[in-house]
């Protein structure tokens, strides 16, 4: 009877969460709308609690240190799935801070427009501009946190799902690197192309900056949690 009221309750969180991202993506694709930023993020981020709840329910019950190590490499792989799909709906879609803001729908893709619009290409240039507009009190210190923050913070989790998901191929921070950048810079060039935001090495910088933090501390907790354990079995 436990068995079948467990597996009730793992359907019902799989439904919850299926319902709120299918629900996501049907406002991001219907023409015409625009989910505000906080909402969006929440209709991502709670299926992703609602997994982790499931995870820890399901291993207190369980006593194979294996199968335990089991449901958190899927929990682990469901979270990174959903958090990818809100990365590509927050960095993809077409929201009003994006081309609207321009008022230029029919420029040239490739044109010289295009490329003075909707890239830079010079390292720190965008940062610098923030910081110095921040201090003459030209522009509001809000957009500043969440565009030089939020970058920092938008591919942070990849510090923790890549090496995890893929040990065998990413646990090397070299081979890290150079996956992040490639991603990164993926999604800065369809940026570019769509007009759905810019190609900014500023961008590629400070999101590859944030896994690499987010990585490089997972590694040193690890490291940490391995040595206790060698100690501990002496």
């Amino acid at each position: 009877m436990k068995i079948q009221i467990n597996k009730i309750i793992k359907i019902i969180l799989d439904i919850v969460a299926i319902i709120l991202i299918c629900f996501n993506l049907f406002i991001e694709l219907m023409p015409n709308t625009y989910m505000d930023t906080k909402v969006k993020v929440f209709t991502y981020i709670f299926p992703i609690i609602l997994f982790f709840i499931e995870m820890k329910f399901e291993n207190k019950k369980i006593i194979n240190e294996q199968q335990k190590q089991n449901n958190r490499q899927t929990f682990l792989k469901k979270a990174f799935i959903i958090y990818s799909i809100l990365l590509a709906t927050l960095l993809l879609t077409d929201g009003n801070y994006r081309r609207l803001d321009y008022g230029n729908t029919n420029i040239k893709l490739f044109s010289k427009q295009h490329f003075e619009m909707y890239s830079n290409f010079i390292p720190f240039s965008t940062i610098y501009s923030f910081f110095e507009r921040s201090v003459n009190d030209t522009i509001n210190n809000n957009i500043v946190i969440v565009n030089i923050i939020g970058n920092i913070i938008a591919f942070s989790p990849y510090g923790i799902f890549i090496p995890m998901i893929f040990k065998e191929k990413f646990s090397n921070i070299k081979t890290f690197l150079l996956f992040m950048i490639g991603i990164v810079f993926i999604f800065e060039c369809i940026q570019f192309i769509t007009m759905n935001g810019t190609f900014d090495i500023d961008d590629i910088i400070l999101n590859v900056l944030g896994a690499m933090i987010v990585f490089k501390v997972a590694k040193i907790k690890e490291g940490k949690y391995v040595e206790k354990s060698k100690i501990m079995e002496k």
